[in-house]
């Protein structure tokens, strides 16, 4: 729209939503960090949700950590239609 800045990261993946919103413009990132994966919230109106737990900047952090198997991470909060399922693989058990 005119008048908007760019988002301040290159995006990976693009969703449409509908009214009511739950997405925000730059919802969450997964990262690596201290040898884990973790997803972290970037500010988003209604946060996100990490295996049930929330984050966002209204639930005290921002960031969780994604575990060995399948993660449920839901962008936009309880009853979002975002979800996505992310597997981590234990690469210790993987090499056996």
């Amino acid at each position: 729209m005119p008048g908007e800045q760019a988002p301040p990261r290159a995006l990976n993946l693009e969703l449409e939503d509908e009214v009511p919103l739950r997405l925000s413009r730059n919802h969450f990132a997964i990262i690596h960090h201290d040898g884990r994966y973790h997803v972290r919230d970037l500010r988003s109106t209604l946060g996100t949700l990490v295996n049930g737990r929330p984050i966002g900047e209204h639930f005290g952090s921002d960031l969780a950590p994604l575990v060995a198997g399948e993660n449920e991470v839901v962008a936009g909060g309880k009853g979002s239609p975002f979800v996505f399922f992310i597997t981590i693989v234990d690469e210790g058990n993987a090499r056996r």
